[in-house]
C-alpha cells in the first residue's frame, strides 16, 4: 500500500507542478513536462529497484506530434535512459496528449519494464515508467 501511496504522491506532484489549462500544446511544452516527469519517475524507479545513488537523466524530452504542428493528438517523446554501467539509449515514449493539455505517456516494456519489476526485497513494485500521466501549462 505504501508504494502505491508513494507513486500516486509523485504524480500528483508532477500534475500540480505543470498545471492543466486550456490552449495550445507546443513540441517544447510537452518536452519539458514529459521530460521532467520522466526524470523523476526514472529515480523512483531506480530506488525502488534498490540502486541508492541515483543520478537523474539530464536531458529534457524531444517530442514531435504524430501529423504535424502541435496540439493534442498522439505524439513521440524520445528521452534518454541512463544503464547502470552509464550508457545513455534513446527511449521514445508513445503521448496522447488531451485538448486541455493532460497526456498519458506509455514507455517501451522491452527498456522501462513490464508494469511490475521484481523488488530486491523479493516483492514487486509497480513500474513509474511503465506508463505516467501528468499534465503542463498550455496558455
Amino acid at each position: 500500500m505504501k508504494r502505491f501511496l508513494t507513486a500516486g504522491a509523485v504524480l500528483l506532484a508532477a500534475t500540480t507542478l505543470t498545471g492543466c489549462s486550456g490552449g495550445g500544446v507546443s513540441a517544447d511544452g510537452l518536452g519539458r513536462a514529459v521530460g521532467t516527469a520522466y526524470q523523476r519517475l526514472y529515480v523512483v524507479q531506480q530506488h525502488d529497484l534498490g540502486r541508492t545513488e541515483v543520478t537523474p537523466p539530464d536531458r529534457a524530452a524531444t517530442c514531435t506530434r504524430n501529423g504535424s504542428g502541435s496540439g493534442s493528438g498522439s505524439w513521440v517523446c524520445t528521452v534518454h535512459f541512463p544503464y547502470p554501467d552509464g550508457h545513455l539509449v534513446p527511449l521514445s515514449f508513445d503521448v496522447e496528449v488531451q485538448p486541455i493539455g493532460c497526456y498519458t505517456a506509455t514507455g517501451p516494456p522491452a527498456v522501462v519494464g513490464q508494469l511490475t519489476l521484481a523488488s530486491p526485497a523479493g516483492g514487486s513494485v509497480t513500474n513509474p515508467l511503465f506508463a505516467f500521466d501528468g499534465c503542463l501549462a498550455t496558455g
